[in-house]
This record gives structure tokens, sequence and C-alpha cells, in this order.
């Protein structure tokens, strides 16, 4: 998944915490196109079956024992996810009956959209495509019903974007002698360390952005929890305005959001977020006050 921007949602329906609904059913966008909803037009779109959002599949493969009870089994991932959509198109005019269709076709993309669904507490999306035909069946010239069949590559349902940042660890102040009493401390010390919190029942992408000026020597962002980290080579420095981007998920590390960096990465521990609460550490060779990390996610569900 590339590097990620904050949601637009579509409709007041859709807003994080909303408890708003129409036809008693929870919205579900496709794009800009809003189903279990009433359209600019006056048009209504009504779900009557969505599968799919359920947990993936699994691509394990089990083997039977040749002498024993029970089976081997190869090592499991999710599947894509799948997902059908059959509902009613219900307008006031056989002209609005065409421009819904028309809306409808557009929306289900071969390209990749963001298809947003809410759920009692939840607002949660994926990235998807169209797979198969769209199927049409007009009532009369003004109502039709409909079916959709769209695939997500990535089947992890997404929250909202999380972005915390550090300065490089760091103390100043503190006691100064002579010492006048009563005593007061004003000693500032940063960790480096920043902590994420993944709400989700699965592990969640990760995105980092390195922002310079860092001097050569090297630096590394580190999962404490896992220990996994990933440090970059002594020669690589980083004036003032320069920055690295990671995606994690990926594999992927540029230089100005452009120019492929990976090649500089020499202890490789890519890592995601656990479900709960993730610790992430930023370090370097050589000390900079105005370096800092910033650490992106996406509580991420099955």
């Amino acid at each position: 998944m590339p590097y990620p921007s904050p949601i637009t949602y579509p409709s007041r329906l859709l807003y994080p915490g909303t408890t708003e609904q129409e036809f008693n059913l929870s919205p579900i966008a496709i794009g800009d196109l809003l189903l279990n909803a009433i359209d600019e037009n006056g048009s209504r779109w009504i779900v009557k079956r969505f599968d799919g959002w359920g947990g993936p599949g699994s691509t394990a493969v089990f083997t039977q024992r040749a002498r024993g009870h029970g089976s081997t089994a190869s090592e499991a991932f999710y599947e894509h996810r799948v997902m059908v959509i059959e509902g009613l198109i219900l307008t006031e005019s056989p002209e609005l009956l065409s421009a819904a269709l028309d809306l409808l076709s557009a929306s289900v993309t071969l390209d990749q959209f963001t298809m947003i669904v809410s759920e009692t507490g939840y607002i949660r999306h994926v990235l998807a495509q169209r797979q198969g035909e769209i199927f049409v069946n007009r009532f009369n010239n003004r109502q039709a019903s409909f079916s959709i069949q769209v695939v997500a590559k990535d089947p992890r349902k997404f929250g909202d974007l999380i972005t915390v940042s550090t300065p490089l660890p760091s103390s100043s102040g503190g006691r100064t002698y002579p010492a006048t009493y009563p005593i007061t401390y004003t000693g500032v010390s940063e960790t480096g360390v920043v902590r994420l919190t993944n709400t989700g029942n699965t592990q969640a992408p990760v995105w980092l952005r390195v922002d310079g000026p860092i001097p050569a020597g090297g630096w590394t962002v580190t999962h404490i929890g896992k220990k996994q980290a990933l440090t970059f080579a002594t020669s690589l420095a980083l004036t003032s305005g320069e920055f690295v981007t990671v995606d994690m998920d990926r594999r992927e590390v540029l230089a100005q959001g452009q120019a492929a960096r990976a090649g500089y990465v020499t202890s490789r521990g890519w890592f995601s977020l656990d479900p709960g609460d993730n610790d992430i550490a930023f370090s370097a060779a050589a000390y900079s006050a105005t370096a800092q990390l910033t650490v992106t996610t996406k509580p991420s569900w099955s």
C-alpha cells in the first residue's frame, strides 16, 4: 500500500462515531457512491445482500499424516477479500435511473478505490477494485436491481490514520551547582520512543518518515517489543529539508518520496504493529536536535 493519506468521508453517515442511518441500514461507500442512502437526485440505494465482510479465507493446505492421526499444514496467510453486494435502485424518473446506473459503473472501477463500511461502533475501509461483471436487472423505467463483485488484494480492514513523532533522545538542564535550596529541577529529556496503539486484531502496516538534518554515521528505528530494527548506512546523511520515507509492507525506501534508497538499509528488520501497544525507538550515531522520526499506522482487523 502506498504512503497513506487521510480518508475523505463522502457523507455525514460515515463520519467516525456517527449513529445516523437511513432506512435503518448501515451505509457503504464505494468511492463517492453511497449505498443504503438517498443521493442528491433523490434516488434510493438499498443493499439487500453484502457478503465477504467477515473474515478472509486461509491459504493453509492440510495433508493427512501417512501413519498417524491428524494432518500437517503449510504456513497460513490470509487470502484476498472477495465481496459481493446486491441491492436496489429506486428513482423518480427514467433519466435518473440511467444516471444512477452510470454512476454505479463509474464508481466500481478497475483501479483501486476506497470502500468504507459502517458497522456498529466502527467505520472501517479497504482498498478494493472491480472483479467480474456488473449485473443490472430493470424492473421498469424507474427501478432496478444490481449485483457487483469487488476484491481487496489486502484483506485487512483499516481504521483511521494514527501519526506520532519524536526527536532523537536527549537530555538538557537539570540541577545547577552550587545548589540553592529549595532545589528546582528544570531538566528536559526526550526518550526518542513513541507509542502507537493498534486497536485491531491483526498486524497493522507501518510507514516511517525521517527528517533531517542528520549527520553521517547512521540511524536506527527499532520495534522494541519485537526487537526488530531498520538500520541505515553510516554514509547516508540528510541535510536540512531532506527526508526519507519507508513503507514497511512494501519494503520500499525513498528519498524525498521519489529516489530509491533501499540499498542504504544495512539491517532489514522490517516490522508491523501487533494488536495493542507498540513502542518504536529512534536513535542515531550522531545527534541532531532537529532530526525527527514520524511513524504512521492504521489499526487493522482481519
